[in-house]
């Protein structure tokens, strides 16, 4: 997922439709499925069509000091697994912070869907815990919708 694409989902925010407290999204390169925890921040999930990147963004409005050219080091950990560390990429809009986690495709989408929480930390510094309950109803949706999406018809198909 391109910053350019978690910046347009977050600021559409229409969802398709909701799982299990989870927002369904989908447009014409990936399926995500957000969800707002109690401390402000939306956690998305996000794989692409063809399954191959996967995504987890967060935002805030309180994280006004993110730089949306700066990349951090996030760690992440699903339940009291082993903790993952990938590079994260700044993101702002007018009213928020955010950052995207570049992630490993399904592998990532198949432990959120099997945990009960996940971790975020920035050094020793705890982000955020949330609960991913109904996040296997929501990432069944998410690979619902990359089928429809790798289905679907296009106008002229020897164009180009």
């Amino acid at each position: 997922m391109t910053l350019k694409l978690a910046f347009a989902l977050f600021a559409s925010y229409q969802s398709d439709h909701t799982v299990r407290g989870w927002e369904i999204y989908g447009d014409e390169s990936t399926c995500s499925a957000d969800k707002v925890f109690e401390d402000g921040t939306t956690v998305g999930l996000s794989l692409d069509h063809e399954q191959k990147d996967s995504s987890i963004t967060l935002w805030n409005d309180r994280w006004q000091s993110i730089d949306k050219n700066k990349t951090y080091e996030v760690t992440v950990q699903f339940d009291s697994g082993d903790p993952l560390t990938f590079k994260a990429f700044g993101m702002k809009t007018d009213t928020a912070g955010g950052i995207l986690i570049e992630t490993d495709g399904v592998q990532t989408i198949a432990m959120a869907m099997a945990a009960r929480s996940v971790a975020f930390r920035r050094g020793g510094q705890l982000v955020g815990r949330y609960s991913l309950a109904g996040s296997n109803a929501a990432m069944l949706a998410i690979a619902r919708c990359n089928g429809k999406a790798a289905n679907k018809l296009v106008d002229d198909p020897f164009a180009g």
